[in-house]
């Protein structure tokens, strides 16, 4: 049976930060090509994923690769020239169900087994719920990663990998008390600093936006400057310096706009070193986690749903009481039937009401 999911989108093996960046803004607004998908009932749901690595669509449709193929067109015609020769992945029926998850886990990423992923899927389709754009469908696979994350985190499997660990790994080398300016107080800011402490590096001095001045200052001396701000366009001016130090922007698109004298590693130069795997027995674990995931999630879209089963089930009610119940009370006295016939009359009855307060606590 075909499952009524499809998975599209461009991660870094597919295009670089900038063009990812853009697709995001083509996609924004009301007249975005996910939401003309939408308002020409091409599709029930739509969720959209958005990483340092990665954008994607997760499609709810009766006809998902048709209404995945309408999206893929859209977004490629759309980039322009930008997009000539791009290509978009395309994920479809159970194949959609089993890169969902694993994206979830971070498989699909550069830091295999990555953290951080997992909670922007979740995210993804906490922002569709509240934008009204989910269905069962998507609850459901919104359900099933969930629950894959809770089983992941009991494994302890790659806790502390994701950006932040290629920021380190490209640090290797360097005195652990050269001063450090990093330019971001979000998330990734945060696991940036918290990274770098853990691998001994003693003097990082962390910097929100407000606090720019106190930063460029800092910028005259450090010997490493990381920048993890996010923003539509450059838009950071650094001091000129002569003796080439350090630069790493991981912003999507590239938070610098002028850097004269500086070595810049942008985000797509540390997507590619691909350094960082899991062990063979942490990548087994996930995998498997991947793999019976996937399959509970495809049973759980295969079930009927709710409003169906008690239809179904008051159906079969009526045609009980209005059409089996004579035959089965006809061999008893008037009385005798009369009294039976009321109490199968209360046990359906109930039964249904059972089933109907259930389905709703679910």
């Amino acid at each position: 049976m075909s499952m009524p999911v499809a998975v599209v989108g461009m991660d870094f093996r597919e295009g670089p930060s900038s063009v990812r960046a853009l697709l995001r803004s083509i996609d924004d607004g009301p007249e975005s090509p996910s939401a003309r998908l939408r308002a020409s009932n091409a599709c029930d749901g739509i969720a959209r994923i958005e990483s340092c690595s990665r954008i994607e669509w997760v499609i709810s449709a009766k006809n998902a690769s048709w209404a995945g193929e309408l999206l893929r067109g859209a977004l490629l015609k759309a980039l322009g020239e930008t997009g000539a020769g791009r290509r978009m992945h395309a994920k479809l029926s159970t194949g959609a169900l089993h890169y969902l998850l694993r994206v979830s886990l971070g498989l699909e990423s550069v830091a295999e087994g990555e953290h951080a992923i997992g909670r922007q899927v979740l995210r993804a389709f906490e922002v569709a719920h509240d934008a009204g754009s989910t269905d069962r469908t998507l609850h459901l696979c919104w359900h099933a990663v969930g629950r894959l994350l809770q089983l992941r985190k009991e494994t302890g499997v790659g806790s502390s990998v994701g950006v932040q660990s290629l920021v380190a790994a490209e640090l290797e080398g360097l005195e652990r008390a050269v001063p450090i300016a990093l330019l971001g107080r979000g998330e990734i800011g945060r696991q940036i600093e918290t990274a770098l402490h853990r691998a001994g590096f003693s003097e990082v001095a962390g910097f929100s936006r407000a606090e720019w001045e106190v930063f460029d200052r800092r910028c005259e001396r450090a010997a490493v400057v990381i920048v993890a701000t996010g923003g539509p366009a450059p838009w950071l001016e650094l001091p000129s310096r002569a003796d080439s130090p350090l630069l790493i922007d991981v912003g999507a698109p590239v938070q610098v706009a002028s850097a004269e004298g500086w070595r810049l590693v942008p985000l797509d130069a540390l997507l590619g070193r691909r350094g960082l795997l899991l062990d063979e027995r942490s990548l087994a674990t996930l995998d498997a986690l991947a793999d019976e995931g996937a399959e509970s999630l495809r049973e759980a879209l295969e079930a009927a749903p709710a409003g169906q089963l008690l239809q179904a089930l008051d159906h079969e009610k009526r045609r009980f009481l209005e059409d089996d119940i004579e035959g089965v009370l006809s061999g008893l006295p008037r009385q005798e039937a009369q009294r039976v016939a009321e109490a199968l009359r209360g046990f359906t009855h109930r039964v249904l009401e059972v089933t109907r307060r259930s389905s709703r606590a679910s």
